[in-house]
Order: structure tokens, then C-alpha cells, then sequence
């Protein structure tokens, strides 16, 4: 892994494998490049493959006036590939990363190839703000004490098994996370994009302007939110590889079932 300016800000990157038009793995709220990991071993075995930690996540930057616009963010990853001399990639995102990717698709930005939207957000906008408007029900939903962090919350929504191995990965991973010096950083960092995700998430009304391949993925177990995002995207033209027994995080409860989607998916954009 490295760092790199991009947006101004000093940005945690990782670049594995060669070959195929790139991919670039865009993770979601309070995520991190080692959400990742299971999945980028796969697709770096045959392609380059890249990640990174969003502005206010991970190791990167997290300063206090940053603005956490889907827009905002989506210039940081353009500046991200553009340091590597990437000209177009496929951009996979989850959750808020897929909203990013769907924007971009939307929006025609030139460094998209393609997209692969995993549980994205942003298309069922109901949904999404759901988990701002009633906290309460979120956590009555997750069967966790009233006085639960949301993100605790959440976490208990996320995964087909709650106790499984993908859902302690997570949980570790934030263990960890928490005992850095800028957690309070990161905490506000993911408030701030929380609301702004929940602002611009009127992706819905704008499915038809999808000029370009996408695909979605979507582990069919998500509490967080339902099932509305794919069967839009579906009438949009983007075919839909459901994953069974997964949730809102397939890459880590289902890796090389998702690996296989995707692998499908980029022979189809290759030919």
C-alpha cells in the first residue's frame, strides 16, 4: 500500500495485479480498504486492481472542513487513477461506494468503463434515509440495547449471519480502527457522509441517463435495505446476480461468489 495526493488530500492506495482495463474497488460508510480483501486477491490474480480509503476513512486524510459529497468523493477517485496513469476503469463499489459508482456512471464521467454496484445506495432513497430519520427502529430492527451506536445497529443489519466469520471480520476491523488517535476524525467523517450520501441520493429518477455496461450484485439478505434497489435497477437494464446467503456485504460472506458475478460480467465488457 501507498499514499498518494489526490483532491488535495493524502490518499491510501493499494495497486495489485496487471492486465484487462482496471478495476477500482470503492468501499462504503465507515469502511476501508481492508473490507476488501477477500475479493481483491481474486480479481488481482488476472487483473489490476486497485482500492482505496475514501477521504475521512482508513488511513487517509480526515480534515475537518472536507467536504464528503458523493461528488466530491468521485473527484478524489478520478485523481486516484489518474496518478496511475488509468484512463478508464470499471468502478465497483458497495453500499455508499456503489452510490459513487452509480453517479459516476450516470454522469458519464470518461474514467468509467463500467460499473459494478454491490447493495448500492442512493436508489432507494426511503430506505437509506430510514437509517437516519428512526434510529430507533434500526436498532428494535438489529435487536441491540436503545442506547447502541447506529453503526452498531447497522452492523447487526449487515450480514446473513451476524455471528459468522465475515461480520467478526468487520467488527475487528473497527476494534482496531477505534484505537487510533484520529477516531474521533473518522467518526465525524462518517457522519458528515452519512448526510450528504442521504442529500444527493436521487439516483432514482435518474436510472434512464445509464449509459454505460453495469452490473449489479446484489446478497439477497440485505435488512438494511430490502429489495427495491435491485428490481430499479433491473427495469434500468442492469442484469442482477443475486447472491444467496449474503447481505449488505457480499465480498466478505460471499468473495468468490461474487468474484464469479463480476468475472462474468468483465468477459462480457472485454469481448
Amino acid at each position: 500500500m501507498t499514499f498518494i495526493a489526490a483532491g488535495g488530500l493524502r490518499i491510501r492506495v493499494t495497486d495489485a495485479g496487471a492486465g484487462g482495463t482496471p478495476l477500482v474497488l470503492i468501499h462504503g460508510l465507515a469502511g476501508s480498504i481492508e473490507v476488501w480483501e477477500p475479493l481483491l486477491a481474486l480479481l488481482s490474480a488476472r487483473r489490476r486492481t486497485l482500492a482505496l480509503d475514501l477521504p475521512g476513512h482508513g488511513a487517509s486524510d480526515k480534515p475537518l472542513d472536507q467536504s464528503y459529497a458523493p461528488d466530491t468523493l468521485r473527484a478524489v477517485i478520478d485523481d486516484v487513477l489518474a496518478a496511475h496513469d488509468i484512463s478508464r476503469a470499471v468502478w465497483i463499489g458497495n453500499s455508499i461506494g456503489g452510490q459513487i459508482a452509480l453517479g459516476a456512471a450516470i454522469a458519464g464521467a470518461p474514467r468509467v468503463a463500467a460499473a459494478v454496484l454491490i447493495n448500492p445506495t442512493g436508489v432507494d432513497p426511503d430506505a437509506f434515509a430510514a437509517l437516519l430519520r428512526r434510529p430507533d427502529r434500526i436498532r428494535a430492527r438489529a435487536g441491540v440495547a436503545p442506547t447502541a451506536s447506529l453503526l452498531d445497529a447497522a452492523l447487526a443489519l449487515m450480514f446473513a449471519d451476524p455471528d459468522g466469520a465475515a461480520a467478526r471480520r468487520l467488527a475487528a476491523l473497527r476494534a482496531a480502527h477505534a484505537g487510533t488517535a484520529d477516531r474521533a476524525a473518522h467518526a465525524r467523517a462518517v457522519m458528515h457522509l452519512a448526510v450528504a450520501a442521504r442529500r444527493a441520493a436521487l439516483l432514482h429518477g435518474q436510472l434512464d441517463r445509464l449509459r454505460v455496461p453495469a452490473l449489479v450484485v446484489w446478497g439477497e439478505q440485505d435488512r438494511l435495505l430490502g429489495d427495491v434497489t435491485p428490481a430499479r435497477l433491473a427495469a434500468a437494464g442492469a442484469p442482477v446476480a443475486r447472491i444467496a446467503g449474503a447481505g449488505h456485504m457480499p465480498q466478505l460472506e460471499a468473495p468468490h461468489e461474487v468474484h464469479g458475478a463480476i468475472t462474468r460480467f468483465l468477459r462480457q465488457i472485454d469481448a
